[in-house]
């Protein structure tokens, strides 16, 4: 899973922890007959990501109000520290006790823990070229579909322009993207933009 099954465990608790042994057992033991009916269906990291999540959350939560009466903890206040050291305890019964959780996390998890990069390709006519923080090209497609591309670091092709970007304007480019978070400097927060890769001129 790209965060670690204890991840989902812990994002679960803010409506789903509990301490009790018994609680604990009942749980775990739900949460693995889930994950065994649900394992059929899983193809990638995503889908497990969604099927422990939906598990854990659906044999949590009929112990809600019991855990926080004896604990004496607000409900909303369960995705704290205490929340968090009993998903590393349900997590630690999932690996000892379910065999469908030790399998899906040794198909599926990404133990370097690297979020997917989303990459793609534009082909169009540049329509403009403009700065901000950055320097953006905006490309049409011949769909008419308008793409906007963020110039941040070096790729193939671009000492040619780099002088003078404008000169892209009007020109019949292939572009190779890669999805980035950046900060945005007028705004004064990050942003999920589309950066270049490799730029060719036709």
């Amino acid at each position: 899973m790209k965060k670690y099954i204890l991840s989902i465990i812990l994002a679960g608790f803010a409506s789903s922890a509990f301490t009790q042994k018994n609680y604990l057992d009942k749980v775990t033991d739900s949460t693995c007959k889930c994950l065994e009916a649900g394992k059929a269906k899983v193809k990638s990291e995503a889908d497990l990501d969604k099927l422990g999540e939906n598990c854990i959350l659906k044999a949590a939560t009929p112990y809600l109000d019991s855990f926080s009466r004896d604990e004496n903890v607000k409900i909303e206040d369960l995705d704290g520290e205490i929340g968090n050291k009993i998903g590393q305890k349900i997590g630690m019964k999932l690996v000892t006790n379910c065999p469908a959780f030790v399998e899906l996390i040794a198909t599926f998890s990404n133990s370097q823990d690297e979020p997917e990069v989303v990459t793609g390709k534009t082909s169009g006519t540049v329509t403009a070229v403009t700065t901000s923080d950055h320097i953006f090209l905006s490309i049409k497609e011949a769909s008419g579909k308008i793409t906007r591309l963020a110039w941040i670091e070096y790729f193939p092709g671009a000492d040619e322009y780099k002088s003078n970007p404008a000169l892209l304007k009007g020109k019949q480019v292939e572009v190779e993207w890669k999805q980035s978070e950046i900060y945005n400097i007028p705004n004064k927060d990050f942003a999920i933009v589309k950066v270049i890769s490799k730029l060719r001129v036709k």
